[in-house]
């Protein structure tokens, strides 16, 4: 699970589905999706077993009941997620989207949080933390879910109605009038024609950029942020929530360190104190490599206060081999309190690709076709030049500043790719220059840090 702050970024480029939003974070910060084998069946779980039974979503008194049901493969998992006071888990249950949530006791609350997620098993001891816990709230969120003759009516209607529906704009490629929005716990993949409000998607705002266009086609892509308390579903049973002093989904500054999230670095250009962050961790790699590899710290995109620190650095790796080519990396680090440094993701980034959310689309969706007969280069990493600079400061991206050009791909002309920062957050900026030295922008994104943890 992730502890993920509820603060709206907007114009994020996360290109795939979220099962859960907020969620206790750990080093590795995967969601927990199995359940802990728990010392004894639950009546409920037996109960299922009967055949022909129906669901009955009140028969779950505790978490381990649905735990339990998950286990014996009664219900299906979807997402889970950690809000304040509360704890929100999803499923499935005879094709049918429920969540229920629990109200953690002061006690509860802190012993679940002080779980030590560099151990093994860590999963296990807050599932069994949590299993106890009443639930107190049921909902039924497919309930909430429009028809297929609602979602046609806005078929034709301008991307307006959809913004001022509360629909979120979380994925979206202008070039090609592709969106990907979300309408409470569902994810949906939209088309439209027309132009956006280019000021508006100058300034990465895609909720405001889309209002006039015109929508051509909305088709349903699963489920989307089945964790988040800022909407409800079909109320079955339960307390009403009291969420007034989370601020309708934001938290105060002085919460950051203790509800964690990843957070973006104002100045992502390295430190010193970075520098011997990862000096100390490279140690521990170099023990285990089967060749010597240099590491160049590039930049630091981001942290997450946990018990600890958790960083995320972009690194440059260069084998020591003879005829090895260097490569980037992205190095996630664990600090602990007593600064020991120890790496638990190092994930190579191929030039090329869109590291929006999972890194699964790749840039030759969207990419510039080079001219008939011409032979496509593979990407390479850049070798660092004044020319660079030339071509990124023509793209008249205002507010945008390079921090290096990560990659080239040499085509009919030469395609680009660009580390930049905006805002205190780090962006992929793909560019294209032509034969004639004319240059225009293909693709930028924020690099969502949470799509590799």
């Amino acid at each position: 699970m992730k502890k993920t702050l509820l603060i709206l970024l907007c114009g994020v480029l996360i290109l795939t589905s979220l099962a859960g939003c907020s969620g206790k974070a750990d080093p590795t910060g995967n969601a927990s999706e199995a359940s802990p084998a728990s010392s004894g069946e639950s009546a409920v779980a037996q109960d299922s077993k009967d055949a022909g039974q129906e669901f009955d979503i009140l028969s779950l008194k505790t978490l381990q009941d649905l735990l339990d049901l998950e286990q014996s493969g009664r219900v299906t998992y979807v997402g889970n997620g950690a809000v304040g006071q509360y704890y929100v888990r999803s499923f499935t249950a005879d094709d049918i989207l429920y969540r229920v949530i629990l109200k953690l006791t002061d006690e509860v609350y802190d012993e679940f949080w002080a779980v030590d997620y560099s151990e093994d098993g860590y999963e296990a001891k807050e599932l069994a933390i949590l299993g106890p816990v009443p639930i107190i709230r049921y909902e039924n969120l497919s309930a909430i879910e429009l028809s297929e003759e609602e979602i046609q009516k806005l078929v034709g209607g301008p991307g307006s109605e959809l913004v001022d529906r509360g629909w979120q704009c979380w994925g979206y490629n202008f070039e090609t009038k592709e969106l990907r929005m979300d309408d409470r716990a569902f994810s949906y993949y939209v088309t439209y024609e027309g132009d956006v409000d280019q000021a508006a998607a100058d300034m990465d705002d895609p909720q405001e950029a889309i209002r006039p266009v015109t929508i051509t086609s909305i088709t349903p892509e699963g489920y989307g942020d089945t964790a988040n308390l800022d909407y409800s579903g079909e109320l079955i049973a339960g307390e009403e929530l009291e969420l007034e002093e989370m601020g309708e989904g934001e938290v105060e500054q002085e919460d950051i360190g203790m509800l964690g999230g990843w957070l973006y670095n104002e100045d992502i250009l390295p430190t010193a104190e970075d520098e011997n962050t990862l000096k100390a961790a490279v140690a521990t790699l170099e023990a285990d490599a089967a060749a010597p590899v240099t590491y160049q710290l590039i930049a630091n995109l981001g942290n997450e206060p946990v018990a600890g620190t958790n960083y995320c650095f972009l690194v440059k790796a260069e084998p020591a081999d003879e005829g090895a080519v260097p490569y980037y990396v992205l190095m996630f680090i664990y600090k602990d309190l007593d600064a020991n440094c120890t790496p638990y993701l190092v994930q190579p980034i191929e030039p090329g690709t869109l590291y929006g959310n999972d890194g699964s689309h790749d840039l030759a969706e969207i990419a510039i076709e080079a001219p008939q007969g011409a032979l496509m280069g593979g990407w390479s990493v850049a070798q660092q030049d004044d020319h660079d600079q030339e071509v990124f400061t023509s793209l008249n991206q205002e507010g945008l500043s390079m921090i290096c050009c990560l990659s080239k791909q040499v085509v009919a002309g030469t395609n680009y790719c660009f580390l930049a920062q905006a805002d205190g957050s780090p962006y992929f900026i793909y560019a294209y220059e032509d034969l004639d030295g004319n240059t225009s922008l293909v693709n930028f994104e924020l690099f969502y840090m949470e799509a590799f943890v």
